[in-house]
């Protein structure tokens, strides 16, 4: 069977398709310069003339990427893939056709001999197929490629490329300014500005939801007449302050805003506000603790500035707060400690005195939120207040009663009766005296002045509960009570009992006169001579005063003798049971001198003044005489009992005092009978001490001298002594 010659056919088509694809490749390549370098050239040479915006940049950037991208695809990349066979490229048949085109007069000859390759093989077949394959050989397929035209596109396109080089070269300033913004398609860009702008604020931030005023100057050739600001938002007229001085208001920010401004064709770089969350108080409480002893319940303000506590009590200041870096607080002008943790701040003080305070929370960027001035009221812990009245003890001496009044706000610590002997005011005794819990209430207080020094000062002290002041104290002014010694109260009791024998005797005066004048009243309403009322309204009252003045007297005498009594008694506190027996005896006759039934009978006379009936005022005079006499004869009775137990009480006293001298006897009699028994062993001495001389007193009588020992003059002496007092006591009984 004869051999097929396609196979050189076949060769030959297949370097035909490769230069084919290569051809494309260049041609693509060279068309993608050309456009590029055109485009660009434009491009970069109007933005360094026109100054486009970044919305016309970003386009045409865009827009020139898209052709680009395009003309790779399609004019590089399609014949690039085809030639390395990644993608199905042209058929035989279909280079047949176009190598066809090229040799005319080959009447479609490989396109022939493609399709009868493809028939069923014989030899005829074959012998048709290589006749064909002799007449086509000789043909170079590559022919059929222009590329003479690629060739005359590569000047043109060179030429082109070259002038572009040197414009580029010749405008290289405008070319790099143009390629530079248009590649910073996304930043505008301006012409060149005669104007400067300066922006006057010291910091462009701001806090959340507070106004911020963007203040501008501009200068140039001239002032603009119209500013505006610029965001991606809104275009704002600015505000003209003064020449060349703008500003515009940005209201309530927040969040970050970026603007520009704009004049005369002119645009600026832009500028930020960038703004930041401003520190806040999101609450206070406010928690107060009074003193203990107050009594007083804590409590708790919610968002409270000014209030009113206690003296002494314990703040506590509870911030809720955010965005917060650091905290002031400043009581007057002292900073107080805060405990900040995380966003919630505790600030302690305890309130002594009123004060204002004010706190700061600090944030970032150094913003801070000062707060008003608030003022705490404190309600002062007062002192307490004491008030006392004194009274005398008249039934006995050197005693006191007192009685007082004590209040405060809140209670009190002690009460104390504080005396001291007035040469000495260092040396002060306190008597406790007690007090109860309520915050207002009355004492009573008896002191004994007895067995202390002759002048004694003396005061009250009360101190309140309050305990943060170390127990605040009130205290009476210092008083001095002068004490009555037993010589003192000795004269009292003579006095007493000169005034009581005074007032017997003015008893007995009077109810001298009450017996006349009764009789002579009785006489008055027997007598047959009738006397008006009035004389006897007149009569009565006469009586009734002088009865009265007697009743009073009957009181003195008992109160004076009950003085006397205890002044006595505190003279002698040793007094015997049968003195002490007749002086209570002796009180009681004084006491019961106007018995009920004469105070009966002088009370009904008193209510029969008005009716004046002659029969019950004649019956009831006869009582009262009667009486009168029982009463006289009774203050006799008491007067000279009263003598007797004077003398009794005097001879007691006499007693006493005589037990004492002959005590004060004895011991002088020891006392100087020690003393010659000394003189008489060192007068035994036989040594070379001091003989002690015998100091003897010579008594010059007319008939001899007689020496007496000095121990015999002092024996007489004390003898002397003893005899004069006893005289003096004597005397002192009989009078």
């Amino acid at each position: 069977m004869m051999e097929s010659k396609f196979s050189v056919i076949e060769s030959k088509l297949d370097d035909f398709v490769r230069k084919f694809y290569s051809n494309r490749i260049v041609v693509g390549v060279l068309l993608l310069l050309l456009v590029a370098a055109i485009s660009l050239f434009s491009v970069f040479m109007i933005e360094s003339f026109a100054f486009m915006s970044p919305f016309v940049k970003t386009i045409l950037f865009y827009f020139l990427l898209f052709v680009f991208a395009a003309i790779f695809v399609f004019f590089i990349g399609v014949p690039l893939c085809k030639l390395l066979k990644i993608v199905p490229y042209i058929s035989y048949e279909e280079a047949a056709g176009i190598i066809s085109e090229y040799f005319s007069d080959s009447n479609d000859m490989i396109l022939n001999v493609i399709q009868l390759n493809r028939g069923e093989s014989n030899d005829f077949l074959v012998a048709a197929i290589n006749q064909k394959i002799d007449k086509i050989s000789p043909w170079n397929f590559t022919h059929a490629i222009n590329f003479h035209k690629t060739l005359k596109f590569l000047y043109v396109s060179g030429g082109i490329l070259m002038f572009l080089l040197l414009m580029s070269y010749f405008f290289r300033t405008k070319m790099s300014s143009g390629a530079t913004r248009f590649m910073n398609y996304s930043v505008y860009y301006q012409p060149d500005n005669p104007y400067s702008v300066r922006v006057l604020n010291d910091s462009l931030t701001c806090a959340s939801g507070d106004d911020f005023t963007v203040l501008l100057e501009v200068n140039g050739p001239s002032s603009p007449q119209d500013v505006f600001l610029n965001t991606s938002v809104f275009k704002a007229r600015m505000n003209v302050d003064s020449a060349n001085h703008y500003s515009y208001t940005f209201r309530n920010l927040t969040a970050d805003v970026d603007f520009s401004f704009g004049y005369l064709g002119y645009q600026t770089d832009d500028f930020k506000v960038s703004v930041f969350q401003k520190p806040q108080v999101l609450g206070v409480t406010v928690s107060v603790t009074p003193p203990a002893y107050t009594n007083i319940k804590s409590d708790e303000f919610e968002n409270t500035g000014d209030f009113t506590v206690p003296f002494g009590s314990q703040i506590s200041w509870k911030f809720d707060v955010s965005n917060c870096h650091g905290f002031n607080f400043i009581a007057d002008t002292a900073r107080v400690e805060s405990q900040i943790d995380e966003n919630k701040i505790v600030t302690n003080k305890r309130a002594m005195k009123s004060f204002d305070y004010r706190y700061d929370a600090e944030g970032e960027n150094g913003y801070k939120y000062t707060s008003n001035v608030f003022h705490v009221n404190i309600v002062p812990d007062y002192h307490p207040q004491i008030m006392v009245v004194s009274a005398v003890d008249s039934t006995t001496s050197n005693a006191m009663f007192f009685s007082g009044h004590i209040a405060d706000d809140y209670g009190f610590h002690s009460l104390s009766f504080n005396y001291f002997d007035s040469k000495t005011p260092q040396d002060v005794k306190t008597q406790p005296i007690d007090v109860a819990q309520s915050l207002s209430q009355d004492f009573y207080f008896y002191f004994d002045f007895n067995n202390l020094p002759k002048s004694v000062s003396y005061y009250f002290e009360v101190r309140d509960n309050d305990a943060v002041s170390g127990f605040k104290s009130s205290k009476t002014p210092i008083s001095v009570y002068t004490t009555i010694t037993n010589e003192e109260k000795q004269e009292r009791v003579n006095n007493l009992n000169t005034s009581i024998s005074d007032k017997v005797d003015q008893a007995k005066r009077i109810l001298n006169e009450l017996s006349n004048d009764l009789n002579d009243f009785q006489k008055s309403i027997s007598s047959n001579d009738k006397i008006s009322d009035w004389e006897k309204q007149l009569k009565l009252n006469n009586l009734m005063e002088k009865q009265n003045r007697l009743e009073q007297l009957m009181q003195e005498l008992s109160k004076e003798n009950l003085s006397k009594n205890s002044f006595e008694n505190q003279i002698s506190p040793e007094m015997s049971e049968d003195l002490l027996e007749k002086q209570r005896q002796l009180q009681e006759l004084w006491d019961n001198l106007l018995t009920d039934d004469i105070k009966e009978l002088l009370d009904k006379i008193n209510e029969m003044k008005n009716s004046l009936n002659e029969k019950n005022l004649r019956d009831n005079i006869s009582d009262l005489k009667f009486d009168f006499d029982q009463i006289n004869e009774q203050l006799e009775r008491n007067n000279e009992l009263m003598k007797m137990y004077n003398v009794d009480k005097k001879m007691q006293n006499l007693s006493q005092d005589l037990d004492k001298l002959a005590e004060e006897y004895r011991e002088l009699s020891e006392k100087i009978k020690d003393e010659k028994s000394d003189v008489d062993e060192k007068k035994g001495d036989k040594s070379d001490k001091m003989q002690i001389k015998t100091t003897r007193i010579t008594l010059i009588n007319p008939t001899k001298t007689t020496q007496i020992s000095l121990t015999k003059i002092m024996q007489t002496s004390l003898t002397k002594m003893l005899k004069i007092r006893i005289r003096k006591a004597i005397k002192q009984i009989l009078t």
